[in-house]
């Protein structure tokens, strides 16, 4: 390892956890220490249940249409500067 900056001199580590079952258990064992990944765990944990709450009933080809009229929206929206993310209201 390099001895450059702060960040070169220090060892990264990443978690990747797939599924929000297996988040949910990450949070109950070992927790966040940081806030800020507190507060992001929160805010998925809202918004999964928004978005399942939201494709109830749905067929799942229309829930891949809406995903497709989502991204080009979202990137229309960039393309013009407004960088606004699509909300799950877009399902209804």
């Amino acid at each position: 390892m390099s001895k450059g900056s702060y960040r070169d001199a220090h060892e990264k580590y990443r978690i990747q956890l797939n599924g929000i079952n297996n988040l949910i258990l990450f949070q109950n064992k070992i927790g966040f220490i940081n806030p800020k990944y507190q507060d992001k765990f929160t805010k998925f944990i809202y918004y999964s249940k928004d978005y399942d709450e939201n494709i109830l009933g749905i067929s799942p080809k229309r829930i891949r249409d809406i995903s497709i009229e989502k991204n080009k929206l979202f990137l229309n929206n960039m393309a013009q500067g407004r960088f606004e993310l699509p909300t799950s209201a877009f399902l209804n």
